[in-house]
């Protein structure tokens, strides 16, 4: 990938946007190139490389903002870019909150680029993609992959506006997943998937994300269900951020509080979980997937915890809501060039508890431990229902069987209010980490 000095390409459409009439203006752009391969029943299937190349305007102009983007950074395609954007901000009503942000400062984050990765070979990727195949059906013939993907990412991003934001950060990653089955004559096992991924080469275990899997789906053949109650369930960090993670990230979104349509609008400072509980918004996590030095406009990423010991602490902001509520961003501005900013968490930490999943699950009389979860959330509401995927059966403090035909439903609320116990092993799943997690009054239908 030959790189282009993105920060004087946005300098240069900022000041001729400025010229042509808008009041402020705000430019972010991202440059990359990604390798990937997807297995698909038990074998190689695609491999391709993907460019991804583009930069979006945002303008205020007499406290109206338009907006345009392009998929490239041709000088030749700012005039029209910015008309669109002026026409846009002609056409779109007047919002007082409105802004640009102005500067702060950013303090460069170490262990986001790992040139070793940029450099990969596209056969490399294709060994890794084999060695997550070979892991997953090496350990026992009757596993089946459906599919998968090894994915190596490297790029650049950067913003820049009139008030003088200037910003670039050089990045890399790679991530693997896999989803399958096991067959034993005419039974077939729950399907899981699991995954990994890193900033760096050396982070990343593909050949333990195989077995991992294949282990998964052997140990739940031979699965029967239990019986039907209200109590005890044991949620597996890929669980938990199934059922978990969407409906928090969207009430502690501060314009989903604005709307009215946050179930925590209003609660800052209140009691809202089990004391048992903390959880963190990182976006200086180190290696993690989210990480960055800044956000979508320009402000520094923080550490903030949205929960602390059952207390909700902070609602995620960018700078329009900021304005809204009267209060500082908390440098949650998000999304790509194609879009204005929007809001999102980064990298969702849990803090860990003070016990193993072993004891965890010596401590249930009886429950069912979710492996996977396939279902509903209402992120509103809070509710879920769905099919418990790789469950198992808990009585006494043992593991009894696998389960299968069965399903769990409560709320995601109520929940975090019944919490028994977290491990103190974190597990990475995609951006977050998260432990297992046993909470209390959830209805297992099972038979």
């Amino acid at each position: 990938m030959a790189e282009v000095n993105l920060l004087e390409i946005l300098e240069a459409l900022v000041k001729r946007a400025l010229k042509k009439g808008a009041d402020q203006a705000e430019t972010f752009a991202i440059q990359s190139l990604s390798q990937e391969v997807w297995l698909g029943n038990n074998s190689i299937k695609t491999v391709k490389s993907t460019p991804g190349l583009g930069m979006g305007l945002r303008i205020i102009k007499g406290k109206s903002q338009g907006f345009a983007s392009i998929n490239n950074l041709d000088e030749a395609s700012f005039d029209d870019l910015i008309q669109n954007a002026l026409a846009f901000a002609k056409a779109n009503l007047t919002d007082r909150y409105l802004l640009i942000p102005e500067p702060a400062d950013i303090i460069p984050l170490n262990g986001l680029y790992d040139p070793r990765l940029e450099a990969l070979p596209l056969k490399e990727t294709i060994n890794m993609a084999k060695t997550l195949l070979r892991s997953a059906k090496d350990f026992d013939k009757r596993v089946t992959v459906d599919s998968g993907t090894v994915a190596v990412s490297a790029g650049q991003k950067a913003v820049y506006n009139s008030l003088g934001i200037s910003a670039q950060e050089k990045s890399t990653g790679v991530y693997a997943m896999i989803f399958g089955m096991a067959r034993d004559k005419k039974e077939v096992s729950c399907f899981d998937y699991q995954s990994d991924a890193s900033r760096k080469l050396s982070g990343i275990r593909i050949d333990q994300t195989g077995k991992r899997l294949a282990q998964n789906v052997v140990r739940s053949l031979g699965a029967k269900p239990a019986r039907s109650f209200k109590g005890t369930v044991m949620l597996s960090p890929y669980a938990l951020e199934g059922i978990f993670l969407y409906p928090l990230i969207y009430s502690v979104n501060a314009q989903n509080v604005q709307k009215g349509v946050s179930a925590l609008a209003g609660k800052l400072g209140a009691k809202i979980a089990s004391s048992k509980l903390t959880i963190l918004d990182d976006g200086l996590l180190r290696d993690g997937l989210a990480s960055s030095a800044f956000d979508r406009e320009g402000q520094p990423h923080k550490t903030l915890k949205i929960i602390d010991k059952g207390r909700l602490k902070t609602y995620l902001y960018n700078s329009y809501a900021a304005a809204r509520d009267g209060v500082n961003t908390t440098g949650n501005a998000a999304g790509s060039y194609r879009s204005i900013p929007g809001i999102s968490a980064t990298n969702i930490v849990f803090s860990p508890g003070a016990t193993t999943k072993g004891e965890l699950i010596k401590s249930i009389k009886e429950g069912i431990l979710v492996t996977r979860f396939s279902g509903n959330v209402n992120p509103v509401s809070g509710v879920f229902s769905g099919t418990v995927k790789g469950g198992f059966y808990i009585r006494n403090g043992k593991i009894v069987h696998p389960l299968t035909n069965t399903m769990i439903a409560g709320n995601v609320f109520e929940a975090m209010t019944n919490i028994k116990g977290l491990s103190k092993k974190l597990v990475k799943v995609e951006s977050s980490l998260l432990p297992y997690m046993v909470i209390g009054g959830v209805s297992i239908t099972s038979g």
